[in-house]
């Protein structure tokens, strides 16, 4: 219901539906997709004319704000995949530009279409494209890695201070191993998706808890992710930030 007020453009019907949602269920799939639609709903109502953005983006591609507000003013007129396309081709231009807001305004737009939606599906199979192919679109680790190293093995410094969180029991992962997952329930898809596209970092949760890489994580026909996971090091937890994240001290 609160996603049809959204569609209907009645924002503040579907913020007061959701505000009677239970917090232990405000990490259903459903409810972030719609909570996600009507942030990308009001953030929308401030792109411009579409014809006139798209001049400007047109006369100078470098122009990386007016591309942005471009697919923002796609998104608004119900152009998603035209939305898509923009950032998509940003990020493939610049995609460490304002922080990589290219990228992180993808991942929103992923969130609101549903994990299973064919727009979602094709754009997270096209950004791993981009991020892993051989042309110098690298991550940041695989830039920076030392000689010798293997580029999916950061070095110390370079590890992040929070890491997403993937509970997973009765798995012993030790140092220089590797672990084949199947990635299957929709919010770890995304969590999984959504690491390969940053640092390539997940912690896997037990009494003692192994940190892990994401591996190459080139996904399946049916937009799934091959993930080969591999030990680094152990992260100490310190505190939950948010659901399913962790900020950690390692050692």
């Amino acid at each position: 219901m609160a996603r049809y007020h959204v569609q209907a453009g009645d924002l503040e019907q579907a913020k007061d539906l959701l505000g009677q949602v239970p917090a232990k269920d405000k990490t259903n799939a459903d409810v972030v997709a719609v909570q996600a639609s009507i942030d990308l709903a009001e953030k929308a109502k401030e792109a411009g004319p579409v014809d006139d953005l798209r001049a400007k983006a047109a006369a100078d591609p470098k122009d990386m704000q007016a591309r942005l507000d471009l697919a923002m003013a796609y998104w608004a007129g119900n152009q998603r995949q035209e939305a898509i396309d923009e950032l998509l081709a940003m990020i493939k231009a610049d995609r460490k530009w304002n922080e990589e807001a290219a990228r992180q305004q993808l991942l929103k737009f992923f969130e609101a279409l549903g994990f299973a939606d064919p727009l979602a599906v094709d754009g997270r199979k096209r950004l791993s494209t981009i991020l892993f192919s051989p042309d110098g679109s690298r991550t940041r680790h695989e830039r920076t890695a030392r000689p010798g190293r293997n580029p999916f093995e950061p070095a110390f410094e370079q590890l992040p201070e929070t890491l997403p969180i993937f509970p997973l029991s009765g798995v012993l992962l030790l140092p220089g191993g590797k672990l084949p997952l199947n990635i299957f329930e929709p919010r770890y898809l995304a969590m999984v998706f959504d690491a390969l596209a940053g640092h390539r970092m997940i912690g896997m949760v037990q009494p003692q808890q192994p940190g892990g890489y994401a591996g190459d994580g080139l996904p399946t026909d049916d937009g799934r992710p091959k993930v080969h996971t591999g030990r680094l090091r152990r992260p100490h937890r310190r505190a939950s930030t948010r659901p399913r994240t962790a900020a950690c001290c390692w050692c």
